[in-house]
């Protein structure tokens, strides 16, 4: 049955999909006055870029149905396109926030680069990724119990139903699960950032960024 949006969830909507378009906006002047002043590494951008295509594309051609038609061809247009445009939107984002990372935050870079630059066996890269997977499984499972006491609603969203689907569904949403969490992360950090430097005030922009991000995810 369609269940009608609110009028809080429209507003919600709404200001998601501004703040979608100022983040695009915001991270391209950014990257852009970078790459002239000669700042950020465009190295690691261009693999952060490419490896979130490859996990889209194959994210794509694992969920996607598939069939001997004329319309499979469409679907590749699809699903190139939006591999092609968050990939370019994820570089965009890396390459607008990396100096400023680099010159205030130096410590976060650390497990980062070295992921980037393929030692995936690293033991500090690794325990920093346990302990990042192990975070989300915990805050996943409150949201879902939280949502469960709140609404005593048993029907659990689509994903989770696709996931049950079989190891292909399963494998394709946790692959695009990964541009997701890449797209969050450095969009997080980019607002964080631009709040900094606009107020001037470490404390303030902390607090008006924990303010503006409550407002979203409620």
């Amino acid at each position: 049955e369609f269940v009608k949006a609110s009028p809080v969830q429209r507003l919600a909507f709404v200001c998601l999909e501004i703040l979608l378009v100022a983040l695009l906006v915001a991270a391209a002047l950014i990257a852009w006055r970078n790459v002239r002043l000669g700042r950020g590494d465009q190295k690691a951008a261009w693999r952060v870029a490419g490896v979130l295509f490859a996990t889209a594309v194959a994210s794509w051609a694992l969920i996607a149905a598939h069939v001997s038609t004329e319309w499979e061809v469409y679907l590749l247009v699809l699903g190139l396109s939006w591999a092609s445009f968050k990939a370019g939107f994820v570089g965009l984002l890396y390459l607008a926030i990396e100096p400023f990372v680099r010159r205030y935050w130096p410590d976060a870079l650390i497990s980062w680069m070295r992921m980037v630059n393929g030692r995936v066996r690293d033991p500090l890269a690794a325990s920093h990724l346990l302990a990042g997977v192990s975070a989300s499984l915990v805050l996943a499972l409150l949201a879902s119990t939280t949502g469960y006491w709140a609404t005593t609603d048993l029907v659990g969203p689509p994903a989770v139903g696709l996931s049950v689907s079989g190891a292909r569904f399963l494998f394709g949403l946790l692959l695009n699960d990964v541009g997701l969490s890449a797209f969050l992360a450095t969009g997080v950090i980019l607002v964080l950032v631009l709040l900094r430097t606009v107020v001037r005030r470490t404390w303030l922009a902390d607090a008006l960024f924990v303010v503006l991000m409550s407002s979203i995810v409620i």
